[in-house]
C-alpha cells in the first residue's frame, strides 16, 4: 500500500520545487536476485540530480517503510535479508540545498529505523541480528543480540572472528557530523558482556599499511564502557584468554591532524580496568594471574596471584632463561600512566610485593 497525500500540483507542472506532505509505503517486500555487470550512467550523481521529470526538488514532510521485508541474495560475497524494517524521515529535502546542508543526514532533518531478524553473510562468517533501533533525532542508536559466527575452512591470512553481543548502546551520537564531516561526538557507548574469540589475520604489509586511509579525521567520546566481557585471540602464539573484562574510559579524545596530548593515556583522559582470570604465553612461559585492578586516576596498579611457569622440558630454545614465579600480590601506587605510555618512564610512589 502506497499512499502519497499533499502534493504541490503546481509546482509539479513548473517542474520547480514540489511540497509533498507525506509518502508512505506500507507492507512492502524486495527481493535482489542479481547485481547489474555494470554501473547505471548516472549511478554516481546524487539523488537530487537523478529526480524524474527534471524536478528541481522534493520537500517531503514525512517519509516512512512500514513493515519492510527484504532479501539480498544474488551470487555475490555478500548477502542479507531482514524480516521487518520500518524506516523513517523527517522534513526530507531532497535538492541542492538540502545535499549542502551539514545540519542533515541524507537530506532529511532526522531518521528513525527499526531493524527486526536480520541475517547476513560476508567475508566467511555468518550474522545474526535480533534487533537495531536508531533515532538521528534522540542520538541514540542501541542493538540487541548480535551473533557473529565463521563459517567454513580456515583460510590462511584471512581473520575470522565468534563473537556474541547482547547489548550495544550508543547515545549522543551527532549522525550528521559523521556522514559530513567525518567526525564522531558522542554521550556514551556501553558495550555489555561480549564474548570475543578472534583470530587475526596475516601481518598487512607495510604497503597495505601506508595507502590505508582512515575515515575518521576526529572523535571524542565522552563515556566508554565494556562490562563483563571476554576475550580469547587464537592463531598466535601468546594465546591471551581474558576474562570478566571491565572497562571503562572517560573523555575520549582523537584527532587525525595535530600533536597527541601528552596527558591523555591511549586518547583517554582516565581509565579505570578490571580483569578477572587470565592467562597468555610470554617467551614460551605460561603466565595466569587471578585479577588485574589498574585506575590511572588513582595512579593504582593491582595484581593477584601471579604465576608464571618455564616450558616443558624439551620445549622452548635451547640454552633460553627458564623462570618459575609464583607472586600471591603486587601493589603499585602513584603510577604515572601517562609518562610510562608517551616516554617509557616508569614513575611510581611504591611497589609492594607480597
Amino acid at each position: 500500500q502506497l499512499n502519497v497525500t499533499g502534493v504541490g500540483l503546481w509546482a509539479l507542472l513548473r517542474k520547480g520545487l514540489v511540497p509533498i506532505d507525506s509518502v508512505v509505503l506500507d507492507s512492502a517486500r524486495i527481493e535482489v536476485l542479481a547485481l547489474a555487470r555494470k554501473p547505471n550512467r548516472n549511478s554516481s550523481k546524487p539523488l537530487h540530480e537523478r529526480l524524474p521529470l527534471r524536478l528541481n526538488g522534493l520537500e517531503i514532510g514525512y517519509f516512512s517503510l512500514l513493515h519492510t521485508q527484504a532479501t539480498y541474495w544474488p551470487n555475490a560475497p555478500v548477502q542479507a535479508r531482514f524480516q521487518r524494517a520500518d524506516l523513517s524521515a523527517h522534513d526530507l529535502l531532497i535538492s541542492p540545498a538540502g545535499a549542502a546542508d551539514s545540519q542533515r543526514l541524507g537530506y532529511a532533518a532526522a531518521w528513525q529505523l527499526l531493524l527486526l531478524h536480520t541475517q547476513a553473510r560476508t567475508a566467511g562468517h555468518n550474522l545474526a541480528l535480533g534487533r537495531l533501533q536508531v533515532a538521528t533525532a534522540d542520538q541514540r542508536v542501541q542493538l540487541d543480540s548480535l551473533r557473529v559466527r565463521p563459517v567454513g575452512p580456515v583460510r590462511p591470512g584471512r581473520a575470522r572472528v565468534d563473537l556474541a553481543l547482547p547489548l550495544l548502546r550508543l547515545t549522543g551520537l551527532d549522525a550528521a557530523a559523521v556522514r559530513n564531516r567525518h567526525q564522531f561526538r558522542a554521550d556514551s557507548l556501553l558495550v555489555q558482556s561480549p564474548r570475543l574469540t578472534v583470530t587475526p589475520a596475516a601481518p598487512a604489509t607495510p604497503q597495505s599499511a601506508t595507502t590505508a586511509v582512515g575515515y575518521l579525521q576526529r572523535l571524542d567520546l565522552a563515556h566508554f564502557a565494556v562490562r563483563d566481557g571476554y576475550v580469547r585471540v587464537a592463531g598466535i602464539a601468546p594465546a591471551p584468554i581474558i576474562r570478566v573484562v571491565k572497562v571503562v574510559a572517560t573523555a575520549i579524545h582523537f584527532a587525525s591532524t595535530g600533536a597527541p596530548d601528552t596527558k591523555r593515556i591511549f586518547c583517554a583522559q582516565a581509565w579505570t580496568v578490571a580483569l578477572g582470570r587470565s592467562q597468555t604465553t610470554v617467551a614460551a612461559h605460561a603466565l595466569t594471574l587471578a585479577s588485574l585492578r589498574l585506575s590511572t586516576t588513582a595512579g593504582t596498579l593491582d595484581l593477584r596471584s601471579v604465576r608464571i611457569r618455564p616450558p616443558a622440558p624439551g620445549r622452548g630454545q635451547p640454552g633460553s632463561m627458564r623462570v618459575a614465579l609464583r607472586l600471591p600480590h603486587l601493589a603499585i601506587t602513584g603510577l604515572d600512566a601517562a609518562a610510562l605510555q608517551h616516554e617509557g618512564h616508569f614513575q611510581a610512589n611504591s611497589v609492594m610485593l607480597d
